[in-house]
């Protein structure tokens, strides 16, 4: 880059990544977007977004040379001011580009610090409290809950899109065999901290029921959580059980065709598996990572 921190022609880059990291890391500094007009194996060619609607003519053609690297051979430079005025949610500001950037920094610097990590030139400020978790359960829910059966299904899904992260569910079930949202959490992942979190969560803010059955898989942080003393979840204040289909496919595939037979003190009330709150879970991957975290909030 020249002495104004922008591409100039004849700049050579390592790989084709190499470049588009490079590009992602200054649109972000200089609160910039770009559209990419080109993108094959052997050539890159990109503009500004306010190319037609504002008559910017920043533009970079870049093509890979003789020994596998990428060179901007055409580069022309922002003629005005237009800048996209972005807060803190820049579109390419996505946690793997982030992530590419700490790692480089980590490389450079073995001994690189989170703290430090506002000197990438992005939006990340230390200073600032920044999303981690959220926790909902709505009041007629909670409401509603001790009219029915003392019987919670939990579960689990990926989020998938710009934003990654796991939804946690925990869902109730009603006479008629209906659904029941209970309570929703949105946190970075599954783990013995996340599962012990939104089950400490669950008995503050939705039920503090005695003889509550939770059913679950057999996922490591959900036995974790659900082992731990004078949190509630322990027998009798709860009953731990695991869905039948997850069980009957754990042992066939171990033991193959040998057939499972459990008793359970009949604390399932009828329900087997957690199809139901998988079934939610379907309902909301299918509305959409924006749209649920919206909905969340």
């Amino acid at each position: 880059m020249n002495e104004n921190g922008d591409f100039r022609s004849g700049q050579d880059f390592s790989s084709l990544d190499h470049l588009k990291k490079n590009v992602k890391a200054w649109v972000v500094s200089n609160n910039r977007n770009i559209r990419v007009i080109e993108s094959e194996s052997s050539k890159y060619v990109i503009q500004c977004t306010n190319g037609v609607e504002r008559g910017c003519e920043w533009r970079m053609r870049a093509i890979m040379t003789a020994t596998g690297s990428f060179m901007i051979v055409q580069y022309k430079g922002h003629n005005q001011d237009c800048s996209a005025h972005y807060s803190d949610d820049h579109p390419v500001l996505t946690s793997d580009f982030v992530v590419d950037l700490i790692v480089d920094m980590i490389r450079v610097d073995p001994a690189f610090k989170v703290k430090n990590s506002g000197a990438m030139g992005s939006p990340i400020d230390p200073t600032r409290v920044m999303f981690q978790r959220i926790f909902r359960a709505f009041g007629p829910s909670i409401k509603g809950f001790p009219h029915y059966r003392p019987l919670i299904c939990i579960d689990g899904t990926h989020l998938y899109g710009k934003y990654k992260g796991t939804l946690m569910i925990a869902v109730a079930i009603d006479v008629n065999s209906q659904l029941f949202p209970l309570a929703f959490a949105v946190v970075e992942g599954e783990s013995n901290d996340t599962w012990r979190w939104f089950l400490e969560c669950i008995r503050h803010y939705v039920t503090k029921r005695d003889g509550l059955c939770v059913k679950s898989d057999r996922h490591k942080g959900i036995l974790h959580a659900m082992n731990r003393v004078e949190k509630g979840w322990e027998e009798s204040y709860a009953f731990y059980r695991f869905c039948k289909r997850h069980l009957a496919l754990n042992v066939h595939k171990k033991f193959k065709n040998i057939a499972t037979l459990i008793h359970d003190g009949g604390h399932r009330y009828g329900v087997k598996t957690t199809n139901m709150s998988e079934a939610f879970n379907g309902v909301m991957k299918g509305a959409g990572v924006s749209q649920s975290l919206h909905w969340l909030g």
